[in-house]
C-alpha cells in the first residue's frame, strides 16, 4: 500500500495477492453434476432422500476447499477542489482464480470506478456520485454473466448533536 497525505488532498493504493491453500467457497452444483453423484450423496446422508432433489427449485451448493489466488488494486483518493467541496474518486479490482484449473472462483466482483463531489458546511452535507461497473464475464462454471451498469446518486445529510449524541438526518 501506499498512502498520502497533503495539505487538501490525500489517497492510498492497494495491491494485494493472496495465495491460498485450501480456499474454502461455496460450488453450486448443476443438475447434471447432482445426478452423476447421486450415489455418493445417498451415502453420505443415508436418512435423506437425496433421489427426489430438484436442484431448480432450491439450488444445491457444495463447501469445496481448494487452493486459489485472490489478486487486485484499490485506490482511493479525496481532493479540497474549494472551500467546503470536496471530490473523491474509487477503483477497485478483484481476480479470484482456482490454481489447478485457472477458472474463476465464484462471487468475486467486477471492475468499479466511483467518482463524486461532496458539499460540507458545519453540520451539512450534500453531494452526487457516479458508479460505473464494469461487465461481469469472468464467472464461475454455474454463474451468469451479467452486464454492467452505471448509478447516479444524490444525497444529503444533516448531523444533530455532537459526539456519542450525534443523530445523522439523511432524507
Amino acid at each position: 500500500s501506499f498512502r498520502w497525505r497533503v495539505p487538501g488532498a490525500s489517497g492510498e493504493v492497494t495491491y494485494f495477492r493472496n495465495d491460498i491453500a485450501d480456499f474454502v467457497f461455496t460450488a453450486p452444483l448443476t443438475q447434471e453434476d447432482f445426478e452423476a453423484r447421486i450415489d455418493e450423496f445417498a451415502e453420505r446422508f443415508p436418512s435423506r432422500d437425496v433421489q427426489d432433489a430438484d436442484t431448480e427449485e432450491f439450488p444445491i451448493i457444495e463447501y469445496v476447499g481448494a487452493d486459489s489466488v485472490l489478486s487486485g488494486v484499490e485506490a482511493h483518493a479525496d481532493l479540497q477542489v474549494a472551500p467546503r467541496f470536496l471530490a473523491d474518486v474509487t477503483f477497485d479490482y478483484v481476480r479470484g482464480t482456482l490454481k489447478d484449473s485457472d477458472e474463476p472462483l465464484p462471487r468475486m466482483p467486477p471492475l468499479r470506478f466511483q467518482a463524486g463531489l461532496r458539499y460540507q458546511h458545519n453540520a451539512l452535507q450534500a453531494g452526487s456520485e457516479i458508479r460505473i461497473v464494469a461487465d461481469q464475464d469472468r464467472v464461475y462454471s454455474t454463474e451468469t454473466a451479467t452486464s454492467g451498469y452505471q448509478l447516479l446518486r444524490f444525497y444529503g445529510a444533516y448531523t444533530l448533536g455532537r459526539g456519542k449524541a450525534a443523530h445523522t438526518i439523511t432524507p
